[in-house]
């Protein structure tokens, strides 16, 4: 039986019938709905950056890449490094991942023996995802992006994204909906880029523009060149304050995937640590 629905009996990531007032206009004492009002009121002020991978052509490239990479730093590092993480969940956990893809990163679980669900805002990721997973009763491959993940509050154990925070403009929308659907005390895992590599990372892209933080052009993948991709150069200092502003205690950074030309700057960086309750006044 689904853990979610994906558009009926849910709106806004809420439990509630599509069409139905939101219970937090008024004086709601719930305090999840409240988060979701005022994160549905941000929706409503800026428009979500592009996402490259709603593209078909673009995610089509993505997956032959991802599933056709062996022997790379996915495998070497970031795999076992999920692998770790998830195995000291215990039976009955709920693990959420924030931009899923294809679901590749499901295989890598360990000895986790869970609830697994991928939450991603591509259709064609998405599709690719149930098509490869659909037989494990214990994932569930879902639509939705960063900013409004369609769970509910409090819902999962654990949350870990990988290659997904530098795709993302709004990182302190992106840690409050994290921190939403994160139980308390609940852990954390964002594998992103490291802000000491992006001279590195610069130069896998042709013909890029670059606009403030923003890189935008074809990027050479290590099987497939996407047409194109958007990266947002953040630094460490942006990503740490957004998760502590939100409510998360950081307890661990650990750099890895250094290259052979560049073996003293690696180009990921884990982000790892706990949701901590605030204290009532």
């Amino acid at each position: 039986m689904p853990i979610f629905k994906e558009q009926s009996g849910y709106e806004n990531g809420v439990s509630r019938p599509k069409g139905e007032a939101n219970p937090v206009i008024g004086y709601s004492k719930n305090i999840c709905d409240i988060v979701i009002a005022m994160n549905e009121k941000i929706e409503q002020t800026k428009k979500r950056e592009c996402n490259p991978f709603e593209d078909t052509a673009i995610a089509e490239q993505w997956i032959s890449s991802v599933e056709g990479e062996r022997g790379k730093v996915r495998e070497r590092e970031i795999y076992p490094m999920i692998e770790e993480w998830a195995s000291a969940f215990g039976e009955g956990a709920r693990i959420t991942e924030i931009g899923s893809g294809q679901g590749i990163c499901s295989q890598y679980l360990g000895s986790f023996a869970g609830m697994y669900i991928g939450v991603e805002p591509s259709v064609p990721l998405t599709e690719r995802a149930k098509e490869l997973y659909s037989d494990d009763e214990n994932k569930q491959f879902i639509l939705g992006n960063a900013y409004k993940m369609p769970t509910e509050c409090k819902d999962a154990d654990g949350v870990f994204s990988m290659g997904v925070w530098f795709h993302l403009a709004d990182l302190d929308a992106a840690s409050k909906e994290l921190a939403r659907i994160l139980k308390h005390d609940g852990k954390f895992n964002i594998i992103t880029t490291n802000p000491e590599s992006y001279d590195i990372w610069r130069t896998f892209f042709d013909n890029y523009t670059e606009d403030g933080k923003m890189i935008s052009g074809k990027v050479n993948l290590p099987v497939t060149s996407l047409s194109r991709n958007d990266f947002y150069m953040h630094t460490m200092e942006d990503m740490l304050n957004s998760l502590k502003n939100a409510g998360l205690k950081v307890e661990l950074t650990k750099s890895l995937g250094a290259m052979k030309s560049n073996p003293d700057t690696p180009l990921f960086v884990s982000i790892q640590g706990t949701h901590k309750k605030t204290p009532m006044v």
